[in-house]
């Protein structure tokens, strides 16, 4: 990650393996190193529209849209709203 030429990470595997819990690790890990700092929930929370997210992380808004869902699959929220307020609930943000 402290490669100049790495600008994504993509992590893959079988449901249930804790790549979530991996990726979240590494983003707390890494927060101090990057001048932008290490975004997840803090893009999503902040509200814009998966074109401006996905203009952001260099993405297709269609790729924006399939990790989000996906991260709602995977936590039980059907929106942003409930994404956030897990995020604020848990001191995430």
């Amino acid at each position: 990650m402290r490669r100049t030429e790495v600008r994504l990470l993509t992590l893959t595997g079988p449901g249930g393996v804790g790549k979530t819990r991996l990726a979240l690790r590494v983003a707390e890990d890494q927060a101090a190193d990057f001048a932008d700092g290490v975004y997840v929930l803090k893009l999503v929370a902040g509200g814009p529209a998966n074109a401006k997210v996905a203009e952001r992380l260099f993405l297709s808004p269609r790729t924006v849209n399939a990790h989000l869902n996906s991260i709602y699959g995977k936590l039980g929220f059907n929106s942003r709203v409930e994404a956030t307020r897990f995020a604020v609930e848990q001191n995430l943000l």
